[in-house]
Formats: structure tokens, sequence, C-alpha cells
């Protein structure tokens, strides 16, 4: 609320802004719950089974480290399968940028798959039915979170939120790589973010290490 009185002073249609000596109320950052092993391979077979085009936007999704806004902004003109990489807008804080993100191997099948379905370079990778389509605009993002809500948490019983796929997947790169490689698979320019929401097994990680040191007295 601050933060629009801010603009509304700036255009003189009030003087002061009410908020601004109002104190933050304390917030609890709750634990993000992900899959476990068990759900991720119920949820693959399953989405592989049944629902195919679903399931390609899921794992590449997952293995991406971006946004569902950005996959589904994405043409087959933005994709680069020859060096692996996809280009996309980064929108935060105002400011967008241009970047190349990468396209990790174990995932290039599944691009490749969804790519093969058109040869039209301006379509939506991802568009009706979740498969290329040229249109004046991308789908909505509910799409994807009414499907997962649909077929996964309705059909199977799961809990976890769709989006807890790029948590999943971003800390599994702070624990094979580092919080900064993490950091450039999602784009951003420092690891306070992968740290503070996204690299959510990092604390424990930290506890089995010191756990087990071996610095006699």
């Amino acid at each position: 609320m601050s933060g629009i009185f801010k603009d509304i002073i700036e255009y003189d249609a009030i003087e002061n802004n009410p908020c601004h000596n109002i104190k933050k109320l304390s917030v609890i950052n709750e634990l993000r719950q992900v899959l476990t092993s068990e759900e991720r391979k119920k949820v693959n077979d399953f989405l592989r089974e049944n629902y195919r085009n679903f399931w390609l936007f899921t794992v590449i999704f997952f293995h991406s480290g971006g946004r569902m806004k950005e996959l589904l902004s994405l043409k087959i003109k933005d994709i680069d399968l020859e060096n692996q990489r996809y280009k996309t807008i980064i929108r935060k804080g105002g400011l967008n940028r241009e970047v190349w993100k990468v396209i990790k191997t174990i995932a290039l099948p599944y691009w490749e798959e969804v790519i093969g379905k058109t040869a039209d370079a301006e379509a939506y990778i991802f568009h009706k039915g979740l498969a290329p389509q040229v249109s004046d605009k991308p789908i909505n993002r509910d799409q994807i979170t009414t499907r997962w809500r649909v077929h996964v948490k309705d059909k199977l019983g799961i809990t976890a939120d769709f989006y807890s796929l790029k948590h999943l997947n971003l800390d599994e790169v702070t624990e094979i790589l580092s919080m900064e490689d993490a950091a450039k698979m999602a784009s951003h320019t420092t690891t306070k973010m992968i740290e503070k929401n996204y690299a959510i097994g990092e604390k424990q990680r930290q506890l089995e290490r010191l756990k087990h040191l071996q610095n006699e007295f």
C-alpha cells in the first residue's frame, strides 16, 4: 500500500503517504511443501500415460528454473536447441531484461518433442491444449494450476502445488552444483532469493555436514 500511495503523491493527488509510519506485520515463512521421491514417480508416470502435453510442460518447467509465465510466453523462434538455450524476458522491479536461459541436456528430448509438432516460428510453444499454436496472446497460467489441481491433487491425492517443482529443481541444483549455479538458472543476480526461498534443503544439509565433522580436540 505504501508503494501505491507513493506513486499517487508523485501526481499531487495527495500530500502525505498515510502508510508511511505503519509497521509491517511479522510474517512466518513456512517451509515449502514439495513432492517426495515416491510422489514424483507417481506424477511422472500418471501424466506421461494420460496427459502427455501436460506432462511435457511439467518436466520442461521443472528443469527450466523459470516461471510459468515465461514458458507460456515462449515462441518457437525464441528457442535455440542447437545451443541448448531459450530467450525470455525477465520482468522484475519495474525493469525488463532479455536473457538466454539454459536447456538441460536431460530435458532436450522433451523440448524437441514439443517443437516437432510445428514448424511455425511465430507459434507459442505451449498454447491451446498445451501444444504449439499461433495466437494473438499466450494462454493464462491458471490453465496450468487448474490442470495440476484436477489431475494431480484431486486424482492422485497430492497436496504440493505446481510451483513447488521450481523449488525442488533449484534446491537440487544447489545440492549438486552450488547456490550460484541455482541463481544463474533462475536468472537471479544474487543468491539471496535462492538461499531464502528456493534452497529448501540447504539448512538441513548444512546441519548434516556439521554433524559429521571430525575435528578432534
